[in-house]
């Protein structure tokens, strides 16, 4: 069995170093041989809470996505 279940993050941002507002568009691919899935009303919090948190760069914000998700999935997780 092959597959993945792909959730659209219209609306992510989060604050550059200097306090400003950032915004992007994110795509999170999760394998269908993950143990565990993320309901959408959790994962759309979890984006949420990144509104008001300073990263350095757009990378660091995939790599901490990726990071987070993999652990509560047990699995991997894609973030574009």
């Amino acid at each position: 069995f092959t597959g993945a279940d792909v959730w659209n993050a219209f609306e992510l941002s989060w604050l550059n170093g200097k306090g400003k507002p950032e915004n992007s568009v994110g795509r999170i691919s999760f394998s269908c041989t993950n143990p565990f899935i993320v309901e959408s009303k959790s994962l759309k919090l979890y984006l949420n809470s990144f509104n008001q948190t300073s990263f350095s760069s757009r990378e660091e914000v995939k790599k901490i996505i990726e990071k987070d998700l993999s652990l509560a999935c047990q699995g991997d997780v894609y973030v574009e």
